[in-house]
């Protein structure tokens, strides 16, 4: 593996009230008196897959280790102890598929994103989430050549309430369904019933229909078709509806993320729709402002697809990542390959007063 510093952006909702990882690293030259047998984990309580490595080149480590630490302030959080592993050849495959049952049995919860590909190789964002909340880790691997590389540290969150968001951020609600906690269960036919009635109500009928059926125990993250009820009314309700409509879902405890399990999320329709107020509801609610499809489009990259100028100032300044990546372009150059001149210019901007300032 040769030595090659490049970009690496990924976003990563690991589980409930963890954060997400932008993580950018160099990818790491191993000479062969900087590397030693490595039969444990120093970071979580486990016995390495068969044949592990690791790095004691403190030069490399500090790359990663520098890299991990911009991705836990990033998350409002702070890295600890960093580990870099390393599997050659067979082993390589090996490892990436035993790691998480390891980490089940040592009491952790291991969460990974869709891979995507960063010159020179392939990278999986990964999180390993203690049951205790204690000591959670969030790294990465990568595969490159012959090897695979995992890349993690320890990370402490500076708001225990709510990983990943500024002190004082409330914790996002948990999503529910069916009758609200205290409530009698309805039926299995009223259930339907009530169901029924709010996929219609969602097409076609008032907010105040929609927050009585919810009320009386209809399912807040039902679907119509493929769509769960909150993207259809980001997506689909007129404008003067749509914003109390998916605030009253939002409130009896829809996921703000789930979309339609291939591309948009909500966040991303809100772009698409220049809607800055249903932008900062789904943010302040508990969506990811660094979310992305599996392909690695963020709701920033949408912007950059049909040049809404003020969605995509709203999503900067609530955090997006203007180096994150999909299909290996970031927003900027979307949008000078779209030819969205003034949005484009925002994104210059906001990619210099990142340099500067070191992020």
């Amino acid at each position: 593996m040769r030595n090659a510093a490049y970009p690496m952006m990924a976003a990563l909702t690991f589980a409930a009230a963890v954060p997400c990882v932008v993580a950018p690293a160099p990818v790491w030259a191993a000479p062969e008196d900087e590397v030693e047998v490595a039969g444990a984990s120093r970071l979580a309580p486990i016995v390495l897959p068969n044949d592990a490595h690791r790095s004691t080149s403190a030069p490399e480590l500090a790359k990663f280790e520098a890299a991990l630490r911009k991705t836990a302030e990033t998350n409002h959080g702070k890295i600890g102890k960093v580990e870099v592993l390393i599997w050659k050849g067979r082993r390589a495959k090996d490892a990436m598929k035993q790691l998480p049952e390891r980490l089940k049995e040592a009491g952790y919860n291991c969460v990974t994103r869709p891979a995507f590909d960063a010159e020179p190789g392939r990278v999986t964002p990964l999180a390993a989430v203690r049951k205790d909340k204690k000591d959670d880790i969030l790294g990465m691997w990568i595969q490159s050549g012959d090897y695979a590389l995992l890349v993690w540290g320890i990370y402490k969150p500076d708001n225990p309430e709510n990983p990943g968001h500024p002190v004082g951020t409330p914790p996002a609600r948990k999503p529910q369904s069916g009758a609200r906690p205290g409530a009698a269960r309805p039926s299995s036919e009223e259930q339907k019933r009530l169901d029924g009635a709010l996929e219609q109500a969602i097409e076609e009928g008032t907010a105040a229909e929609v927050k009585k059926l919810l009320k009386e125990g209809a399912d807040p993250n039902g679907k119509i078709g493929n769509l769960p009820f909150l993207q259809v009314v980001c997506a689909r309700a007129k404008m003067d509806e749509r914003l109390e409509k998916a605030a009253t879902l939002l409130d009896a405890g829809a996921d703000p993320e789930r979309g339609d399990g291939d591309s948009f999320t909500p966040l991303i329709t809100a772009a698409l729709k220049d809607d800055v107020a249903l932008i900062d509801l789904l943010l302040d609610k508990g969506a990811d402002v660094n979310g992305a499809t599996p392909k690695g489009s963020t709701a920033l990259h949408a912007t950059a697809l049909v040049g809404h100028v003020e969605a995509a100032k709203r999503l900067l300044k609530r955090g997006a990542d203007v180096n994150a990546r999909t299909g290996g372009k970031t927003a900027l150059q979307l949008a000078e390959q779209t030819k969205q001149i003034a949005l484009a210019e925002l994104l210059r901007e906001a990619e210099g007063a990142r340099t500067a300032s070191g992020e």
